[in-house]
């Protein structure tokens, strides 16, 4: 039961900031001329790292669950499930996002990437869709 603790109150809290401040870092890279394709290359190689490994602790929580005789235990990895799905989900959005990026970066030569700052400055260069929403208020 430890483990289960640390990872419901630290683990995933702790990817969750990580997941964030690197979201931010690259939307600030890619609203830069002439570095901001590099950036969606990059927001593009870490949506993907995030799709499967969002999927591997999906798929395995739900073993865990399956394979769970205590209620309470069961709960527990629904939530880690739900942590997954949404780690996906987020990597999904990350390989759109970069694909628009990208698109927007080749077909300008990067210079109209600073268009990019219209909707990032006011949110402080925040990810549009919070991670963590779902998975540290899910409630088993």
């Amino acid at each position: 039961m430890k483990v289960m603790s640390f990872i419901i109150q630290d683990a995933i809290p702790f990817i969750n900031k990580a997941s964030t401040k690197i979201d931010q870092a690259l939307n600030v890279v890619t609203a830069c001329p002439i570095i901001g394709g590099l950036g969606a290359v990059g927001r593009f190689k870490y949506g993907n790292a995030q799709v499967v490994s969002g999927i591997a602790i999906a798929i395995f929580s739900s073993l865990a669950i399956a394979c769970s005789s205590k209620q309470e235990t069961r709960n527990q990895w629904k939530k880690v499930a739900v942590f997954g799905s949404e780690y996906a989900i987020h990597g999904a959005l990350n390989i759109f996002k970069s694909l628009g990026e990208l698109l927007l970066s080749v077909c300008t030569y990067t210079l109209a990437n600073p268009i990019l700052l219209i909707n990032r400055i006011p949110n402080n260069f925040n990810p549009s869709f919070k991670y963590g929403e779902f998975s540290e208020s899910y409630k088993a």
